[in-house]
């Protein structure tokens, strides 16, 4: 296929999808310099392929890549983050004591849910949610399948969703 023909029709996809493209990008990075930079990213590197082959489906394709930068540019910016005292909001008459009690709670609530989960499941959550280990790590480790292993932290977020929220 062509640059020049790749060019076109994706130059009609943005002019028709622009809109799209940048509410979902924003869904994920909630910033609208961001969302528009990524939009923008894409577009180019769609054109700038190495591998100039005809992809029937465009304006899924870069709906796919938005929604993969996107979530690249996140993780990337968990790695890097640390915390601004300057950024924080400021607290008026006295709030931060309620602010703090109130996360307290939760946080109590939160290990409290988990120390009632079934051990097995427990451990495995553990493992993969605390501890951010690979399903294929834990399975090893505890030999059992990697679909036993998404089961039981399927299960553990479903508990911890029906006691978090109806407690």
């Amino acid at each position: 296929m062509s640059v020049n023909i790749l060019s076109k029709r994706l130059e009609k996809l943005f002019l028709k999808n622009y809109e799209k493209w940048f509410l979902i990008a924003y869904t994920y990075v909630k910033n609208h310099e961001d969302a528009e930079e990524i939009v923008h990213q894409v577009c180019y590197k769609v054109l700038d392929r190495k591998q100039k082959s005809f992809i029937e489906d465009l304006d899924g394709y870069v709906v796919v890549s938005i929604k993969n930068t996107c979530l690249k540019r996140i993780k990337s910016q968990k790695q890097l983050k640390s915390v601004d005292l300057s950024e924080l909001p400021e607290i008026e008459n006295g709030n931060l004591e309620d602010d703090v009690f109130f996360k307290n709670q939760r946080i109590k609530k939160l290990q409290d849910a988990i120390s009632e989960l079934p051990s097995s499941s427990k451990e495995i959550f553990r493992l993969c949610v605390m501890e951010e280990e690979k399903y294929d790590t834990v399975a090893e480790q505890t030999n059992l399948s990697i679909n036993t292993i998404k089961y039981h932290v399927k299960k553990c977020y479903k508990i911890l969703r029906l006691k978090l929220v109806y407690d």
